[in-house]
């Protein structure tokens, strides 16, 4: 069971972005690097979907794609619209 608490302050929100979405212009790319054991798939899929979430909550249309490139061991992100 959960304990309640009261008169606790909320800390301030988080500003920091953990990816660099709202510096990129069209063209412009950047890499995740994964290891041994790491998904590149499931690395994959979380970037964008935190891209989804920051375009809806930003009100944007901007578009990104990314690729997983095995050979360098990396999830590359890049901005194409």
């Amino acid at each position: 069971m959960y304990k309640i608490e009261k008169n606790i302050i909320m800390s301030e929100q988080m500003t920091h972005q953990k990816y660099p979405y709202k510096h990129m212009v069209v063209g412009d790319s950047f890499a995740i690097p994964f290891s041994d054991g790491e998904s590149p798939r499931l690395i994959q899929s979380g970037v964008m979907a935190s891209i989804r979430h920051w375009k809806v909550e930003n009100r944007l249309e901007v578009i990104f794609t990314s690729r997983t490139l095995k050979d360098k061991e990396e999830v590359r992100i890049w901005r194409v619209e």
